[in-house]
């Protein structure tokens, strides 16, 4: 009788020491990371255009910024 005792109590706490161990996946969104270095180089475009610089500048500094962007991808 003892060991019919002990034998659901082992397994008992086998099944709830499995069960603990079971890990839950949650479906995590990856958040978009992609640039969009067309609308960077527009963007930097229009804030050299509002510091006013000339348009030799405003296209170097416009490539430079696409440049880079596209290079950290």
């Amino acid at each position: 009788m003892k060991k019919m005792i002990f034998s659901a109590v082992a397994l008992v706490a086998f099944s709830f020491a499995g069960m603990a161990n079971e890990i839950v996946e949650k479906k995590v969104e990856e958040a978009s990371t992609e640039r969009d270095c067309i609308a960077e180089a527009k963007a930097a475009i229009k804030y050299m255009q509002f510091l006013g610089a000339d348009e030799a500048d405003v296209l170097y500094v416009a490539q430079i910024v696409r440049a880079s962007c596209e290079a950290s991808k």
